[in-house]
């Protein structure tokens, strides 16, 4: 479950990463933002349906399998297990 809410944290903000990175510019010109300000420049972001229950469990976090399949992460500031043994 950690590593699917993972992956689909990491989808949200890669698709919205140009929304997030106004946002970090208006904050950088004023410091803070109260929280009306925020949902109104977040409100044109759709939200995502709940997910059923039924799909949950269903698989690895993309990068988790990228680190088992090509050894490096694929994923900017993702880090590699540790070495066994």
């Amino acid at each position: 479950m950690i590593d699917e809410a993972h992956d689909e944290a990491l989808e949200i903000l890669q698709g919205h990463r140009a929304k997030l990175d106004e946002l970090a510019t208006m904050l950088v010109e004023r410091e803070t933002l109260g929280r009306d300000e925020v949902e109104s420049f977040l409100s044109d972001i759709p939200k995502r349906p709940q997910r059923d229950i039924s799909v949950r469990g269903a698989g690895l976090a993309v990068s988790r399998r990228a680190i088992r399949t090509s050894g490096q992460p694929s994923t900017p500031g993702t880090i590699p297990p540790k070495p066994v043994g």
